[in-house]
């Protein structure tokens, strides 16, 4: 769990703009009940691979970067909390603001082809990637044109779903569906779908 998110008590879906990770004026997550679940602020300098993630009240819990590495049309994320996420944790950088920052997890390509897939790590005892902790692989597709795609924790349980949305006629409406599993993090889970949808968006 992201420290300041809530274990989510039953399956739910929430709605995110596609390319919602090149947005740097900010911008707001409703959950299904349509009030505001999570904002990111807007970007501030040259901190344009990062985006900062608040509760509804404004109150900081998670950084989303990105650091392109070979090959060069896929990237690294990482997720980065406030807070230590293990005993000792020490901070490896600052926000724009000189808040300090924690690494909670990474997301890399493991199979770059097409439509590729991506594992999912856990920083638990150290902060470095030697000592990740693998725990969940990521499948994506393009299905008559439709982007979609599943996580699955180490045991194939099914964490999450996303798909790009239909409006009433059909057609695609420039949201993505990230749908959730009972007992699962949900700012955690909303990450990973905007991840998977940058990762899988052509540059314009």
């Amino acid at each position: 769990m992201l420290p300041g998110s809530a274990q989510l008590d039953a399956p739910v879906a929430y709605e995110v703009t596609k390319a919602i990770y090149r947005k740097r004026d900010g911008f707001e997550i409703t959950g299904p009940d349509g009030k505001v679940a999570y904002k990111a602020k807007k970007h501030e300098g040259q901190w344009l691979d990062k985006q900062i993630y608040t509760d509804a009240k404004g109150n900081k819990l998670a950084v989303l970067g990105r650091e392109i590495v070979f090959p060069f049309f896929h990237a690294k994320f990482t997720y980065y909390t406030y807070k230590p996420n293990f005993e000792g944790q020490e901070s490896t950088g600052e926000d724009f603001e000189g808040a300090a920052l924690y690494p909670f997890a990474l997301l890399r390509c493991c199979a770059p082809r097409i439509p590729p897939k991506y594992e999912y790590f856990l920083y638990k005892t150290s902060n470095l990637e030697a000592d990740l902790e693998k725990v969940s692989t990521i499948n994506s597709a393009f299905t008559m044109g439709r982007k979609n795609g599943y996580m699955s924790d180490q045991k194939g349980q099914p964490i999450l779903k996303f798909e790009e949305a239909k409006d009433e006629k059909g057609q695609l409406n420039g949201h993505i569906d990230v749908e959730m599993a009972a007992g699962t993090d949900p700012l955690q889970n909303i990450l990973i779908g905007i991840t998977i949808d940058e990762e899988t968006t052509k540059s314009r």
